[in-house]
């Protein structure tokens, strides 16, 4: 295998967008001052999902370009996450502060964790669950676009990259990676 195959290109390709494709959300619900459409619970899941899966990787010590873009998604989830608190839910900003606290507490735990053993049976438990709650997390947002019939200030464009992200991800992990939990989870 070649250092730069095309997998890996794309990999790291997806890494790299991984930093932006939320922008879109996140501007859109800034200039509207509104995060009215966007599912909490949604959001949370999948933030979740990316840490999940975050944590499965870094303790296999999977190379980063079949895993770097959840580090950008679990961001970026987190400052979702927070507009829609203040803008749907007026937290104060006693409240945002500290959660943001509980979120970079929780990222520097993941980052410094020691690694499990290869084939931990809560390891592979972990991302499992992560796959089930990555699929299951789109159900509350389906559920609140049905019952406002609008998509709100959701940004078709976040969702249309995240699809396109999550298939080519899907292609690298089957060229890339030896690790059938995290293909099949994918």
């Amino acid at each position: 295998r070649t250092p730069w195959s095309p997998s890996d290109i794309i990999g790291y390709g997806l890494v790299a967008g991984a930093a932006f494709y939320k922008l879109p959300q996140v501007h859109r619900i800034s200039s509207a001052k509104s995060a009215k459409g966007i599912s909490l619970a949604a959001t949370a899941a999948e933030t979740l999902s990316s840490a999940l899966g975050l944590l499965y990787s870094l303790s296999l010590r999977h190379p980063v370009s079949t895993y770097g873009e959840y580090i950008a998604q679990c961001a970026a989830g987190a400052v979702i996450m927070m507009q829609i608190l203040r803008y749907e839910h007026s937290a104060s900003t006693k409240i945002l502060v500290s959660y943001l606290g509980a979120w970079t507490c929780a990222a520097v735990a993941a980052w410094k964790n020691k690694p499990l053993p290869e084939h931990s049976k809560i390891l592979k438990g972990l991302k499992a669950f992560e796959a089930m709650i990555g699929i299951g997390s789109k159900l509350p947002q389906v559920m609140t676009n049905w019952k406002a019939q609008s998509c709100g200030e959701l940004a078709p464009s976040t969702v249309s990259l995240g699809l396109l992200g999550s298939l080519a991800r899907a292609y690298t992990l089957a060229k890339l990676s030896s690790d059938k939990v995290m293909a099949t989870a994918q």
